[in-house]
Formats: structure tokens, C-alpha cells, sequence
């Protein structure tokens, strides 16, 4: 008889208390997932910080003008093809 025979027996007397194991793991990460909760502290400071502010006023005005002029050169291009039609 080889030494690396496995017993069938000694891995089945385990199965039962590994899935039990794993049950009681879920259950956890259930009641984990229900039980999260975030908690958001608002942080006043003494001044603003203009200069962030002022980047992100800049970049919502850049990309406005750039989604007009997209709308500005789509309708004279409709405009220019809508003339040569004709």
C-alpha cells in the first residue's frame, strides 16, 4: 500500500463542517452589507480655495464654448450643404 493513499473517509468527515464554515462566511458578509453605513463630516474651512474654484469656472466656460462652436460649425456645415443642393 503507497503512502500517499488518501482515505475517502477522513475527506468526507470534513465536508460537512467546511460547508458550514462557508455558510456561516456568507451570513457574515450578508450582515455585513446591510449593516454599512457612511458617515460624511462637512469640513467648513477659514477661506475658500479660490483658486480650485476659479479652475473649475474655467474649465465648465471652455468646455461650453467648445460645445457651441461644435454647434456652430455643424449648422453652417448643414447650412452649406442645405445651399448647394439647391
Amino acid at each position: 500500500m503507497s503512502t500517499t493513499h488518501h482515505d475517502d473517509e477522513s475527506v468526507s468527515k470534513n465536508a460537512p463542517y467546511r460547508a458550514d464554515r462557508r455558510a456561516a462566511q456568507r451570513a457574515d458578509i450578508k450582515r455585513a452589507r446591510h449593516s454599512r453605513r457612511i458617515i460624511v463630516h462637512s469640513e467648513q474651512r477659514e477661506q475658500p480655495d479660490v483658486r480650485k474654484i476659479a479652475r473649475a469656472i474655467i474649465a465648465m466656460a471652455m468646455a461650453d464654448a467648445e460645445r457651441e462652436a461644435q454647434a456652430q460649425a455643424e449648422r453652417q456645415a448643414r447650412d452649406h450643404a442645405e445651399g448647394s443642393d439647391e
